[in-house]
């Protein structure tokens, strides 16, 4: 169980196999399901499921995993850098958990990720993208690319990119993408 608390720690905001990760640290695949489940239920960490019509899909794809508090985090987790980009989306994560969000992470065919789709009655209502530094070209085409991915798969105009300090908006093909810091998000949420 402690192997598993500080792997879950380390990973924050990262897609996590129950399998290979049984096998990583010499626990059964339903022993890792177990642990996870008690960890989930003590809300020390949480896990976040694929977005998908299918609860079968749900269930069997990979699962992101955030923390109830990043100070614990930082304290139990060993890491070689500061990894504020996967602090930031676990903030946000907790942000949309508190205020009873239903939310996923969302992949299209070419394995292009989505960090948050908000999803409300039947419809999905809001796409969010998580990134600190958008500054790198490659870095912002890789979550515009994502993000309007995701947004032409649900039939949104309006997607959003929480950053470190871009408070902007963009529009690309009739969309309109908001760049906002996440304090200011953090405010206004």
């Amino acid at each position: 169980m402690e192997s598993l608390i500080k792997f879950y720690l380390q990973n924050i905001s990262n897609l996590v196999n129950f399998t290979r990760l049984g096998k990583t640290i010499g626990l059964s695949t339903d022993s890792v399901i177990e642990y996870t489940q008690q960890a989930n239920d003590a809300y020390l960490i949480f896990t976040m499921p694929l977005f998908s019509h299918s609860i079968r899909a749900q269930e069997i794809n990979p699962k992101k995993i955030y923390c109830v508090d990043t100070g614990l985090r930082n304290i139990a987790g060993f890491r070689f850098s500061e990894d504020i980009g996967r602090l930031y989306e676990n903030i946000v994560f907790l942000t949309l958990k508190r205020n009873k969000k239903e939310i996923y992470y969302w992949k299209d065919k070419k394995q292009r990720e989505v960090d948050f789709i908000v999803k409300k009655g039947k419809n999905i209502s809001e796409i969010i993208q998580v990134c600190n530094n958008i500054n790198n070209a490659d870095t912002k085409k890789r979550e515009l690319d994502a993000l309007c991915s995701a947004m032409d798969e649900f039939g949104l105009n309006e997607g959003l990119i929480i950053t470190e300090n871009v408070d902007t908006t963009e529009h690309i093909d009739k969309k309109t993408i908001r760049f906002i810091p996440l304090w200011k998000w953090l405010c206004d949420i």
